[in-house]
């Protein structure tokens, strides 16, 4: 990441005394070191061009990177409430969900199956590896939900939230790598 000058940093501080003391310099100082370091080491990060087909795989890539996180969450007891205030999202109810991977998969296909047409190859098997997703997904908050209430055992709540999590593998496995990267850079 490479930094550049966006101002004159002799115009911000010419006329002040950029010395730590108490008092008025100390203010001037202050305010001259958080210019420079606004205009000055300004971080050169270029702008994400995203393509269409990225800007709609972000809601994708959030889910995927949310399931990572949770499948380690719920091996922690303390952590399992934060792992359900994720699942309870909306962008995890059924509709949002299934939304958010169709879009994934129009684009990714062409458009086959979106107008009433038959489905290409590719939409239906992302189609499919997405209802596993959902599935899963719908298990493993299911499991949380009740092993909140109720003490049992969690072998369940592991496999559901591997299966999840390895489902999302095989799925963003159809997907460009590429994409996927350029998406993920775009959620840093």
């Amino acid at each position: 990441q490479g930094l550049v000058p966006v101002s004159n940093p002799s115009q911000s501080s010419r006329n002040h005394d950029v010395t730590p003391s108490s008092g008025p310099d100390r203010r001037v100082f202050l305010q001259s070191a958080a210019l420079l370091s606004t205009t000055l080491l300004m971080p050169t990060t270029p702008a994400l061009a995203m393509t269409e087909f990225q800007k709609v795989l972000l809601p994708v890539v959030r889910i995927s990177n949310e399931l990572a996180d949770i499948k380690t969450l719920v091996r922690e007891k303390s952590n399992w409430s934060k792992a359900l205030a994720l699942l309870q999202d909306a962008k995890y109810e059924k509709a949002n969900f299934k939304k958010a991977f169709n879009q994934v998969g129009d684009n990714f296909a062409g458009n086959a199956g979106a107008d009433g047409g038959t489905p290409k190859n590719e939409q239906t098997v992302a189609y499919m590896a997405r209802n596993e997703i959902l599935t899963r997904t719908e298990d493993l908050r299911a499991e949380l939900e009740y092993l909140i209430k109720n003490e049992d055992d969690t072998a369940d709540l592991y496999k559901y939230a591997d299966s999840a999590a390895t489902a999302m593998g095989r799925y963003l496995g159809l997907l460009p790598p590429a994409e996927i990267d350029q998406a993920r850079l775009a959620l840093r």
